[in-house]
């Protein structure tokens, strides 16, 4: 392949790959928590009943209001992903 359509394949594999690890994050009502809720105690479980019902607006709250925490940790989640998959680093 050449280098653009490279690494436009790369690009699609980085977004799934962000797509996919913002998905796993243990929030309601992402995919994560629901590995959460399998283990959760009983008052944990009904905080996140309660936080579930805010929808993505809360996902997007959290997500901000933690960011700068969040994202060096997401990065190399999808960096070492991507490089598992990929067989280099692309971050």
């Amino acid at each position: 392949l050449g280098t653009a359509a490279n690494s436009i394949l790369v690009g699609f594999v980085l977004i799934n790959l962000g797509f996919f690890v913002f998905n796993m994050i243990p929030i309601p009502p992402l995919d994560g928590s629901r590995l959460l809720y399998a283990i959760a105690p009983d008052g944990l479980a009904d905080l996140m009943d309660r936080f579930e019902t805010t929808g993505l607006i809360g996902v997007f709250f959290v997500f901000f209001l933690f960011f700068s925490f969040l994202q060096p940790v997401l990065s190399g989640i999808i960096n070492a992903l991507a490089t598992l998959l990929l067989g280099r680093s692309v971050l």
